[in-house]
């Protein structure tokens, strides 16, 4: 009697839950996300660099992206060089709705480097030369959108 009376409670909430299917439509329906960044402030005397990446390249297909800050040494026009080290340099994985923060930055002129690895990796480019970030200390600088090229 026990198992019946038990059985009947779990069939009565299963018909009585709300589901997450239309009915009319047979489909489920999911809940829209808001991609809203919480920022998160860089240590005093520190900078730091967000944006979002859009586009897509298909030699990195399924895999991870991360965004490499990479000190650049140049001029303003973006004529100059940088060196990517992936074990020295600051970077953060893009999350899946694109946003990216790197933060604690020493202040100085860095360029943005995109990819799954710093081997792989493509530098943001601003008609055909590399942006040039200019960080400053207690201070997050909004990259903006960065559209990666197939």
């Amino acid at each position: 009697m026990i198992k019946f009376k038990q059985l009947a409670i779990i069939m009565l909430a299963l018909l009585v839950s709300p589901s997450c299917q239309n009915t009319s439509s047979g489909e489920s329906s999911t809940l829209p996300i808001q991609a809203t960044p919480t920022l998160i402030s860089p240590t005093a005397g520190y900078g730091g660099i967000f944006g979002t990446i859009q586009g897509d390249a298909p030699l990195w297909k399924g895999k991870s992206l991360f965004v490499y800050a990479a000190p650049f040494s140049g001029d303003s026009a973006g004529q100059g060089i940088y060196i990517l080290e992936s074990i020295l340099h600051a970077k953060a994985e893009v999350q899946f709705n694109g946003q990216f923060q790197i933060n604690n930055l020493t202040p100085g002129s860095y360029v943005l480097v995109i990819g799954p690895n710093s081997n792989d990796a493509r530098a943001a480019l601003d008609e055909g030369k590399p942006y040039v970030f200019q960080v400053t200390s207690d201070e997050l600088i909004n990259a903006g959108t960065i559209i990666i090229q197939p």
